[in-house]
């Protein structure tokens, strides 16, 4: 599988243009169901900030919600959670997917197996699978994470925040983080279905700017002149990713607004 995430300028607001492809491997085994209790098995409850340690698993046991075979744990964020989620393991080639309890896709990955989530409060399903056709053990684990740093150029999968309508985001942006001489973003990757409409209310301590896109396409923007509160929204015509931005500004005199602290409320 795979997908690629863009970062393209912002209108008066210079970012990197960057890409970054999450590939590196074949899908899990299809399915025909979409039902995650479809199977002989049921999924396991796992609670964040935990380990999970399984010494035997075979992945033909439980249908993730995209169909495929795998081992599916059911968790629940009780309010705002950040975390930095992994899988690691030496007898196969791992997949890890994040889902909503209705089967939606946040974030999946195959490349480093690790996914920064931002949920808001709810249930979601995780699933561990492989794309090699080996079975064995794994641990999978997750810990208190925030958005900062730069892995890349170009953008790693792991640079970017996946999130959902209804979070509540907040970090600091850093001249560390991703981006080139004139900007650094953070950038947070979300799914909506056609029709479906986002608001972000932006609140930076400096000179700022905050975007929403769609393959690089800025779909709606605005910029702050110095610290305040700014409000963006716009309704998605497809069904498909979505990426939501928050950035440094440098001014006409080339003087940086680094750091920026922010927090982007959306519902």
């Amino acid at each position: 599988m795979s997908r690629l995430f863009c970062m393209l300028p912002l209108a008066a607001l210079t970012l990197v243009a960057s890409c970054a492809a999450d590939d590196s491997g074949t899908s899990p085994a299809q399915g025909t169901g979409t039902n995650p209790t479809e199977g002989t098995g049921t999924p396991i409850p796992y609670t964040l900030g935990t380990t999970a340690t399984s010494s035997s698993v075979t992945f033909k046991t439980v249908k993730a919600p995209n169909g495929a075979y795998g081992q599916v744990y059911t968790l629940t964020a009780t309010g705002q959670s950040n975390f930095l989620i992994a899988v690691s393991t030496s007898a196969f080639k791992p997949y890890l997917g994040l889902f909503t309890a209705s089967g939606v896709v946040v974030a999946e990955n195959n490349t480093d197996t690790r996914i920064r989530a931002f949920l808001p409060a709810g249930n979601y399903l995780l699933v561990v699978s492989e794309v090699d056709g080996r079975d064995g053990s794994f641990s999978l684990t997750s810990s208190p994470s925030s958005l900062g740093g730069c892995i890349g150029p170009p953008i790693s999968p792991a640079d970017l925040g996946n999130t959902v309508r209804g979070a509540t985001l907040s970090g600091t942006i850093t001249s560390t983080d991703c981006g080139n001489a004139q900007a650094k973003s953070h950038i947070y990757d979300l799914p909506l279905a056609a029709g479906e409409a986002i608001t972000a209310t932006f609140t930076a301590d400096k000179a700022s700017g905050v975007a929403i896109r769609s393959n690089g396409t800025v779909l709606s923007s605005m910029e702050l002149a110095a610290a305040g509160t700014i409000t963006i929204s716009m309704t998605a015509t497809v069904t498909g990713r979505y990426q939501l931005s928050a950035a440094s500004r440098t001014s006409s005199s080339g003087v940086s607004s680094l750091p920026v602290t922010y927090t982007i409320a959306t519902r």
